[in-house]
């Protein structure tokens, strides 16, 4: 893939691709983690309170963000050798 080729590189397109990446990849996560940070912040259908949704919410959900996002590449760190060929070391001196 030409992504992985660009990401590989150590100058200004990489960067460029990978912030549009995580561009894409921002809207899954923050739609997974919705509801649970709702939950957890206590808002339901019948009593909101203000400062839940305005201070609450943003919080809980950047930190299940977070968290999510770090078992993501901890699960493609695992993943990744599986399917990486790892270039053998020649015995000859």
């Amino acid at each position: 893939m030409y992504i992985v080729r660009i990401l590989k590189r150590k100058d200004a397109s990489s960067v460029v691709v990978a912030v549009v990446l995580a561009l894409i990849l921002l809207t899954p996560i923050n739609v997974l983690t919705t509801d649970l940070a709702q939950y957890l912040s206590g808002i339901t259908d019948y009593v909101n309170i203000p400062w839940r949704e305005g201070v609450v919410l943003p919080i809980v959900q950047s930190f299940l963000e977070v968290i999510l996002l770090e078992a993501i590449l901890r699960a493609v760190i695992a993943i990744r050798p599986l399917f990486v060929r790892h270039a053998t070391r020649s015995t000859k001196k």
